[in-house]
């Protein structure tokens, strides 16, 4: 089975400097699972993250991806949307407004349910006090209110599409600065953390 994850910088592992990020360890574990059960449990993981990235650039490079590594029962995740709800400080429009966001997802989940099951993993935690502005971004900021409005159109993105939802940003409540150093990406203890979310919920809807 082909698992593979689409996503931002956090996907590819930023500021994970142990184990190269929370896919990174969702990867080891799957090899250190078909090793031991002499290839009986096959699982391939793909971090397909890149920094900056947007629901829009999913889009974009989404087919051939996704074909790339196409087969039929394949888990397809998306952990997508912080980039989206930044917002730039003259204009006040998010990089990607909350419409073409939801459309963007829409038609990605549509493509990828054709080969087997969807993850929608929940935007991450931020600290909107060190992020406005951005400090490596700083035309846009990073508001708590739009990372919920933008988390909430993906709980109900996951519901009227029957795709399994997996919240991260409770892992951070009240742990802000001892995890996130610098606002938004998570450090090893952090990405330690999405992991075992991420891989807890795979395992109870019998992905793994």
């Amino acid at each position: 089975m082909n698992i593979i994850v689409f996503g931002d910088s956090i996907t590819q592992g930023f500021h994970d400097d142990m184990q190269g990020g929370w896919v990174a360890r969702l990867f080891s574990f799957c090899v250190t699972e078909m090793m031991q059960s002499d290839y009986e449990k096959y699982v391939s993981v793909f971090n397909l993250g890149i920094s900056g990235e947007r629901s829009c650039d999913v889009v974009r490079r989404f087919s051939v991806e996704f074909e790339a590594r196409q087969e039929e029962g394949m888990v397809t995740m998306f952990a997508v949307g912080i980039n989206d709800s930044a917002r730039h400080n003259e204009t006040g429009v998010n990089w990607c407004e909350l419409d073409e966001y939801i459309s963007n997802m829409q038609k990605v989940i549509e493509q990828a349910k054709q080969h087997g099951q969807v993850v929608l993993v929940g935007l991450t935690a931020l600290d909107e006090h060190r992020l406005t502005p951005i400090p490596w971004f700083s035309e846009y900021s990073h508001y708590q209110a739009d990372r919920d409005e933008y988390d909430s159109a993906l709980k109900e993105i996951a519901i009227e599409n029957d795709c399994l939802y997996t919240q991260t940003e409770d892992l951070f409540l009240n742990k802000k600065e001892e995890l996130l150093p610098d606002g938004l990406h998570p450090n090893a203890a952090g990405h330690q953390l999405i992991y075992e979310r991420v891989k807890g919920e795979l395992e109870k809807a019998g992905i793994l």
